[in-house]
């Protein structure tokens, strides 16, 4: 695969972004910052909501404390990738108000209605977070369902389909214990049987710090292509994230792991983060954030050659 720098999308602080089509129309997809708050005396102090516009200051001057909440954010697109309207959406108005609670996309799939799996991220006092993780329907965009709720809060899920289950347990790292992210490696859960998928090369359970699922497409009647990230520890807790594909036909072997070739010509970034592939028009492209995770910097969108 390689990717060609098309564009920057303008819209900053705009994070796991995904693109698809529904009822002939196209649609840009992730989370922005809604809320911020202060930890102190168990409580959540001096809260500010960010209905109309990103404060990049707050972001750039984290205080110590500091909550962030996400929340998804809907923006229809034409032809040429510019937003042309905007909305929040509710998925679940039991967590909407809850500043402990951001919501991350993490797929988006049409089985005769929308379906979304998502990511409720609990913070914990600023010590640790919990996952948990749904699934939602929706025939309208505007009225979301409960379809599945998930027993695992260690886990990032990326893919549910035909009872394959690809997601990451997050587990201690026994370099740096104290830290809260931890690692996340691969597994897959295959109709109830569990197992780490086995790659052809590159992919090193014993030395990878994370694994991050974006698409997995069928491009055949046999294979599968699976974009992934791989978080590589430079020095300490430093990391950068490199991108890679690989094919399957039976979800236990992976092959033809490959590093993807990314134009290097559009701006300094040292790498692409949340990278999401999609088809429009016969075409396909490339949207991702950019090495500050989506925080600051706007969208690229590039074009792809499989």
């Amino acid at each position: 695969m390689k990717i060609i720098f098309n564009k920057e999308i303008n819209i900053k602080g705009f994070r796991y972004p995904k693109v698809f089509n529904y009822n002939n129309k196209i649609y840009l997809i992730g989370s922005v910052l809604y809320q911020r708050g202060i930890f102190q005396n168990n409580k959540v102090e001096n809260i500010e909501y960010f209905e109309n516009e990103q404060n990049f200051n707050i972001l750039h001057k984290f205080e110590e404390n500091q909550i962030n909440k996400y929340k998804p954010i809907l923006c229809e697109i034409n032809n040429q990738f510019e937003i042309t309207n905007t909305s929040k959406i509710i998925l679940n108005k039991n967590l909407d108000n809850d500043i402990f609670m951001s919501s991350w996309i993490r797929d988006v799939h049409y089985d005769q209605k929308l379906f979304f799996n998502v990511e409720h991220k609990k913070n914990i006092e600023n010590k640790t977070f919990e996952d948990h993780n749904f699934q939602y329907s929706t025939n309208d965009l505007c009225n979301f369902n409960i379809e599945k709720i998930y027993k695992d809060v260690n886990s990032f899920l990326f893919k549910d389909f035909n009872n394959i289950i690809i997601h990451c347990d997050i587990s201690k790292d026994k370099d740096d214990e104290e830290h809260f992210w931890g690692k996340y490696l691969f597994f897959i859960n295959n109709n109830g049987e569990k197992y780490r998928p086995n790659f052809d090369n590159i992919v090193d359970y014993s030395k990878d710090k994370g694994h991050l699922m974006h698409n997995l497409l069928k491009i055949n009647d046999e294979e599968y292509l699976m974009l992934f990230s791989i978080r590589h520890q430079i020095i300490g807790r430093e990391f950068r994230y490199d991108c890679y594909t690989a094919k399957t036909k039976n979800f236990v072997d992976f092959y033809q792991t490959q590093k993807i070739e990314i134009d290097q010509n559009y701006n300094n970034n040292t790498f692409i983060s949340y990278p999401h592939l999609f088809k429009i028009n016969e075409k396909w492209f490339l949207v991702c954030n950019q090495d500050d995770f989506g925080k600051y910097k706007n969208l690229l969108l590039f074009d792809v050659i499989l």
